[in-house]
This record gives C-alpha cells, sequence and structure tokens, in this order.
C-alpha cells in the first residue's frame, strides 16, 4: 500500500482523527528508517525485516505493557509466581515462607528455590506509578481539616489520623500554598493532582526556579528559592495568570508516558504525546479557581 493510501485509511479513522498528517509522515519515515517498513521497488509499503520479528509474535495485537512473571519451584512443586529475577543465594518471601534461589532458567523463566528458616531479606518493591486526581487530593485534605467521626476505622487508625490530622494543621499546610522549610528551602502544597502538580513543578523550572516532585504520587513540590515565601506565591500566581506554553516547558529530552511500542516512536512524538497526554495547566488554573 502506498504511503498516501496508509495515511487515508488510518487518519480517518476515529481514534486518529487529531493525529497530523505531518506526524504520521514523520512516524512512517521512522518506521521505514528502523526497518520495521520498507519500501517496494514500485513505492508501496511492506512490513520490514526487523518489522517481521514484531508481527510474527503472539503479543502483537496487545496493545498494554503486560508483566513478565517467572514461575517459582521447589524441586517439581510450583510455589508461585514473582515479577523479578532473584538471583542464586538470595532469600525472598513467597506464600508466607522464605525461600533461597538455588538456580534460575532464564529462557523458561523459572526459578528454582529452596525452603530456609529465618526471615526473607529481600523487601517487596512496590512500583506505584498510577497518578492522583485532583478530586481525590482536595479529598485527602479536606479529611485532614475536618473533624467528622470514620467509625469504621480500627482505634489503631484512629489514632494515626488524628497524628496526622495534628500535624498538618500545625504546620500550616493546609492552608498555606507555601511552607518555608529553611532560609531557601520551600514546599508547595497546591493541593492538586498529579499531572497539574508535574505542570507547575516544569512551569516553575520555565522561570529559572529549582523545583522539584519528591516522588510520583507526591502532593507537593520541593523548591530551592533565594526570595521570601509572598515572593514564592507571587511568582506562582504569575504563572498561572500567564499564556504559559507547554511546548516551552524545559522538559527532559527522553520525557515520554510509558507504552508498549515505544521503542518504534521517534522521540519528538513520544514528547508531544506526554505533552498533550500528560500536562494540565488548564487543569491547574481551574483548581485554584475553586477554592
Amino acid at each position: 500500500m502506498s504511503a498516501a493510501a496508509l495515511a487515508q485509511d488510518i487518519l480517518t479513522l476515529g481514534c486518529f482523527r487529531n493525529i497530523s498528517q505531518d506526524d504520521y509522515k514523520l512516524l512512517l519515515t521512522h518506521l521505514l528508517h528502523i526497518e520495521q517498513l520498507q519500501k517496494t521497488e514500485y513505492g508501496g509499503l511492506i512490513i520490514g525485516r526487523e518489522g517481521e520479528k514484531i508481527v510474527n509474535s503472539h503479543k502483537f495485537l496487545t496493545v498494554f505493557l503486560a508483566p513478565e512473571y517467572l514461575l517459582v519451584k521447589d524441586e517439581n512443586r510450583t510455589i508461585g509466581t514473582v515479577d523479578k529475577v532473584y538471583p542464586v543465594g538470595v532469600r525472598f518471601a513467597l506464600a508466607g515462607m522464605t525461600w533461597e534461589t538455588v538456580d534460575v532458567n532464564v529462557k523458561s523463566k523459572v526459578i528454582f528455590v529452596k525452603r530456609v528458616p529465618g526471615i526473607s531479606v529481600v523487601d517487596w518493591d512496590i512500583d506505584f506509578k498510577n497518578e492522583l486526581h485532583t478530586v481525590l487530593v482536595r479529598k485527602i485534605r479536606s479529611i485532614l481539616l475536618s473533624n467528622d467521626p470514620y467509625p469504621y476505622l480500627s482505634e489503631r487508625c484512629k489514632e494515626r489520623l488524628h497524628e496526622i490530622q495534628y500535624i498538618t494543621r500545625n504546620s500550616g499546610i493546609l492552608e498555606n500554598l507555601v511552607t518555608a522549610l529553611s532560609d531557601t528551602k520551600y514546599a508547595i502544597f497546591p493541593w492538586v493532582g498529579t499531572r497539574q502538580l508535574i505542570t507547575l513543578n516544569y512551569a516553575l523550572r520555565h522561570r529559572g526556579i529549582n523545583s522539584k516532585l519528591p516522588w510520583i504520587t507526591c502532593v507537593y513540590l520541593e523548591v530551592i528559592f533565594k526570595g521570601s515565601k509572598e515572593e514564592l506565591e507571587n511568582l506562582i500566581y504569575d504563572i498561572l495568570h500567564s499564556e504559559l506554553n507547554l511546548y516551552d516547558l524545559p522538559l527532559p529530552d527522553k520525557i515520554q508516558i510509558d507504552g508498549k511500542y515505544n521503542e518504534f516512536i521517534p522521540l519528538e512524538l513520544l514528547r508531544k504525546q506526554f505533552i498533550e497526554d500528560y500536562l494540565d495547566f488548564d487543569g491547574l488554573k481551574e483548581a485554584f479557581e475553586l477554592e
């Protein structure tokens, strides 16, 4: 099929109607360059040499990232599964018991273990990447501000909630946008969702401010700023009232949203996807207007 005919078929589909011809041309050119596609002598496009390796796999048709699991066996008895390789000699917990790796068959995705006494030295790593919505973050703040009883909580949970309410109320983070941590270090608590907070983070960097989001589900920013608390607040409000162009923000060169086939997409398009689908300046401004 010719590139023009392919573009006509693809870009008229509802899910791709907002993809420009220029972006699609960039994608096809890149796929030709990395031999996922190739041109015939008559100018048509066919699956390339490298593309054959991808489309002939049974995993090709799923568009989501599927985790790779390894089977854990004690001789011929199956114990369970894990999502990463534990090297020989390492102890880990599974099915309520502690095991030590004696052999690993990477090709067959099997870890052979033996049961050992004692406690595992390996912690379960939870790679939590889910984003928080502004509604959820605002609900957290309202709970910290309120004295509503939650009868379904255990006594220990009630004690812990009261502790957190006491700390947050006395720190000032529930009412103040900016809280001073030292003479030059500040915490910004706008109580917005992950996308809006990341947008503010890069907007501050665009103004030359050293800002960072400590971890993906964090609800505040850490900022190094030589001015006063009031000056930093005024700067933030100035950003909110500006005509911010998201494409001008100082994003890392390889920033992207996780995707199964990202390795075949030009970095320019991955960056554009991140800006269009993950940054939300309108949502950030709207959150402040609701206060």
